[in-house]
């Protein structure tokens, strides 16, 4: 075969080079394509955080239960003290709630898991130091700024005690008695004030565990809707006058952007 002329040599060079690059550029185009169609599928999607704001059905579920469950006489007291407090559902769906407590000496950061009933505590001075306690372990803390909502659910057992004075000032005196699968307390008697129905006082009958306490819950705060003591005193009993403690609750906060996560121990 015959050599090829310089000028042939060069054409014949130059389409090889052209379509080296077009097959080149539509590989290109094909894995550009391909990636189009299958990049979503494979891309990694961080998934939505798990509140720890109840969602809106359970809070009603949980509501229609309780207004089924209060229709004796010491029910409906409870009830109207609920809504005194800011109603059921309206503390439920505001989330868990974050305060300092100061009491004596010391003091202590909570978030509170309304719903769940799980207790986030440290002591102010080491965040670090935290401890979460859930149910009967963490009944206490929530009894400070939970209680009438508390004693609305199922398994808690009301009786009217009558009127009584506290203070010089007429109280509806009821008695509650939890069931013993709940795990939160035995029996306790709540004060519930004769106008304005919010908790007045709490008084725990003495148990092998502990001595009788008398709670007054002295001062209330209008955290968005709903009213929540912010100052409690301790006393050996009803007709006590000198506190044994008392407990100062500031920063009262709703954080409904607090994650489930938050609560795990």
């Amino acid at each position: 075969m015959r050599p090829l002329a310089p000028a042939a040599l060069l054409l014949a060079l130059s389409l090889l080079a052209l379509s080296a690059c077009e097959d080149r550029q539509g590989n290109e185009e094909d894995e550009t394509v391909e990636e189009q169609v299958r990049g979503p599928a494979l891309q990694a999607t961080d998934p939505e955080p798990e509140l720890a704001t109840p969602d809106p059905h359970w809070v009603e579920s949980r509501v229609l239960d309780a207004e089924e469950q209060l229709v004796t006489d010491a029910g409906e007291l409870l009830w109207a003290s609920i809504e005194a407090h800011g109603g059921l559902s309206g503390f439920f769906l505001s989330g868990p709630l974050s305060f300092t407590a100061a009491h004596t000496s010391e003091e202590r950061g909570y978030f509170v898991d309304t719903w769940s009933a799980r207790v986030v505590a440290w002591p102010t001075d080491d965040e670090d130091a935290r401890t979460v306690t859930s149910d009967g372990d963490a009944f206490d803390t929530l009894a400070l700024v939970a209680l009438p909502f508390l004693l609305s659910g199922p398994g808690i057992t009301l009786e009217s005690l009558g009127d009584v004075e506290v203070a010089g000032e007429t109280h509806h005196h009821l008695r509650a008695t939890a069931s013993d699968s709940l795990d939160l307390f035995d029996t306790l008697e709540i004060y519930l004030h004769g106008e304005s129905h919010l908790l007045g006082a709490v008084r725990y009958p003495e148990t092998e565990e502990r001595r009788s306490r008398f709670l007054t819950y002295d001062t209330y705060e209008e955290v968005g809707s709903i009213s929540l003591a912010t100052r409690i005193r301790t006393f050996a009993d009803i007709e006590s006058t000198d506190p044994e403690s008392i407990v100062e609750l500031s920063g009262l906060t709703f954080r409904p952007d607090l994650e489930v996560e938050e609560f795990h121990p």
